[in-house]
């Protein structure tokens, strides 16, 4: 299975910093992230599918990337240890 390519709507968590604001921000929309290494085959395959519902949804959640190879502090953050993880908030 092959990954879409990253697209430029679709909004990434560069730092811990960023991660909380963006679940504080949302007060209507569950906040969806996935949590991961951005070439896992796992990663790839459920970035394939939430890019896919991404338009779908987009009225009441709003998803987020994470590649944990760049921001490893959410790994102690959130405890992250599968490969491939997707949280969900609601404020």
């Amino acid at each position: 299975m092959t990954s879409l390519p990253p697209s430029p709507n679709q909004p990434t968590c560069p730092s811990p910093e960023t991660n909380p604001q963006a679940i504080l921000v949302e007060e209507d929309r569950v906040v969806c992230i996935r949590f991961g290494h951005d070439h896992d085959p796992e990663c790839m395959a459920m970035d394939e599918t939430l890019y896919g519902v991404s338009e779908k949804v987009q009225n009441f959640a709003i998803i987020y990337l994470v590649d944990i190879t760049e921001v490893p502090d959410f790994n102690k953050m959130y405890e992250l240890y599968d490969q491939c993880t997707l949280m969900f908030f609601y404020r």
